[in-house]
């Protein structure tokens, strides 16, 4: 498989509610996806609903009800394009993630299933967290690096 696995920070780069969008990065996103290159985590659905679920803690319904009909809409749109946490998977992340922690760098368990899934099936990991990605043993692309490259 070849694609790009979008990391949580880089998913919500296209969220209605980013006051500072990538410039060209929606628009990268959609030719990708055009062409099935555009993959989604099941752990990133996990993040956006926690914090549409925090912001309503916090009194910021109209926020919040925005950011899940988005979230829902984006889990219909990418519905077969949204990657399960697999056995492989698990064992890769834990793997990852071990090693990671004992170069000092502690990516934390969302973080590390991506970029075990990313590794699983050959996909690249869009992210501005390139340091916990890196530690993983993956090599990421920025947003704005992939909009340059295009």
């Amino acid at each position: 498989m070849t694609g790009f696995l979008l990391d949580t920070n880089a998913i919500s780069l296209l969220a209605p509610t980013k006051a500072k969008p990538v410039p060209g990065f929606v628009e990268w996103v959609e030719r990708r996806d055009f062409e099935r290159q555009i993959f989604l985590s099941v752990v990133s659905i996990h993040e956006m609903e926690r914090g549409i679920h925090r912001l309503e803690g916090t009194g910021a319904v109209r926020k919040a009800e925005a950011l899940r009909t988005w979230l829902l809409g984006l889990i219909e749109g990418y519905d077969d394009k949204i990657l399960p946490v697999a056995l492989w998977t698990a064992t890769l992340s834990g793997q990852a993630e071990a090693a990671a922690i004992g170069a000092g760098r502690n990516p934390g368990m969302a973080d590390a299933l991506i970029a075990g899934t990313a590794k699983a099936l050959g996909l690249t990991v869009v992210t501005d967290n390139v340091g916990d990605f890196v530690a993983c043993g993956v090599a990421p692309l920025r947003p704005a690096e992939a909009v340059a490259q295009a």
